[in-house]
């Protein structure tokens, strides 16, 4: 970078400080030594690159956000697929073995199937319905109507 390009950056640093200060444009000219007319072309670079970053960080948190919702929504169906694995219970009592005073459960083994629980299902729902509100694919759409005089 020369030294006109290093100056104008400088410059357009001290706009846009006196700028976001509410000076005036040929308040901010009078003070740096240069024309009204300068400021402008620099008001708009700005304005140019302010809007540039800005975009860019919104990019960055949405992306951000979705990525969050993906591993939200990963975790949730994971918690829905253990609900439904079924259980295995056990069920009996505790006996002595006559004399050997030997410890040993009698009873019965029973498998459980189970239907999962619909909370992990209204979470990967809230997932989905984020998703589409930070994408904005669940905006109302609206139509115009054509009205013609008969």
């Amino acid at each position: 970078m020369n030294a006109k390009q290093l100056a104008m950056l400088q410059r357009r640093k001290e706009v846009a400080e006196r700028y976001l200060g509410f000076e005036t444009q040929t308040e901010i000219g009078a003070a740096l030594g240069v024309s009204q007319k300068t400021v402008s072309r620099d008001l708009e670079s700005l304005r140019q690159e302010w809007l540039t970053n800005s975009k860019e960080a919104i990019d960055r948190i949405i992306a951000r956000q979705l990525a969050k919702l993906d591993l939200l929504e990963a975790k949730y169906w994971q918690a829905w697929e253990r609900s439904l694995t079924g259980r295995e219970i056990r069920s009996g009592k505790i006996v002595k073995n006559g004399d050997a005073g030997h410890v040993r459960e009698a009873g019965s083994n029973r498998f459980e199937p189970r239907d999962g629980n619909p909370i992990f299902l209204h979470g990967v729902e809230r997932c989905i319905r984020a998703r589409a509100e930070i994408l904005g694919i669940m905006r109302p759409r609206t139509c115009e109507l054509a009205v013609t005089a008969i």
